[in-house]
């Protein structure tokens, strides 16, 4: 098992204090959508957007969205399950930014 620890940016200036931690889930869903466009000659054009959708309730996104530090357990496998999610929690319980 990994963890997987993202940081909120806080404040204007990047210089503010992240409002505590918390053990997630990684997020699902993807904000990057790719774009392709033929190019008309045999080519095609390939561009990313970003699409920001709502935050899964736990996740990773939700966290770092609320200024705080987030930590989520992993494996090969993304997620790390259950027990692994309250494996990290016990750990972490007294954690301080």
């Amino acid at each position: 098992m990994g963890l997987n620890v993202d940081h909120p940016v806080v404040g204007a200036d990047g210089t503010g204090t992240a409002r505590g931690n918390a053990v997630t889930t990684q997020d699902p869903q993807s904000f990057l959508k790719p774009d392709y466009t033929d190019s008309g000659d045999g080519t095609w054009k390939v561009d990313v957007k970003v699409v920001p959708q709502p935050a899964e309730q736990g996740s990773d996104a939700e966290a770092v969205a609320a200024d705080r530090v987030s930590i989520t357990p992993i494996s090969p496998n993304w997620n790390t399950g259950p027990a692994g999610f309250a494996t990290t929690a016990a750990l972490l319980a007294g954690l301080r930014p």
